[in-house]
Parts: structure tokens; sequence; C-alpha cells
């Protein structure tokens, strides 16, 4: 199953929510499944989520959005 996940609201400086959506999309990359997972994100995270894209997980950057 492909799961999408909008992380499009976390703003440049995560804390609260922002920061708890990134803890779960690491730990959901994380885990031995067969579930893909797409992250839809602002090119302003990717000191955060660099480092989660792989054959099976994917990064879609979203540039066109002025962070909250």
């Amino acid at each position: 199953m492909r799961i999408g996940i909008d992380a499009t609201a976390v703003p440049p400086a995560p804390m609260g929510a922002g920061r708890y959506i990134l803890y779960l999309i690491h730990e959901l990359a994380k885990l031995d499944t067969s579930h893909e997972f797409v992250i839809f994100a602002q090119a302003y995270l990717r000191t955060y989520l660099d480092d989660y894209g792989s054959e099976k997980n994917q990064i879609r950057w979203i540039n066109n959005m002025s962070p909250p």
C-alpha cells in the first residue's frame, strides 16, 4: 500500500505538532513493512528529512509555498 503524509504545514523551526510529525516520519521509516511512504514537505525541511528518502520511501519537495 502507498501511504501519503502531508508535512507541508510543518514550520521551518518545528515545535509541538511539527516536531511530532517529523518524529513520526522517521519512526515509520524504521519499520520493516511492505508499505511505501510518500512524504509531501516544504523544501526548507531538507535538513530534517534528507536522510529519509530511499528506494521504498520518497519525499516530494514543495517549493512554491511560503513558510507559515
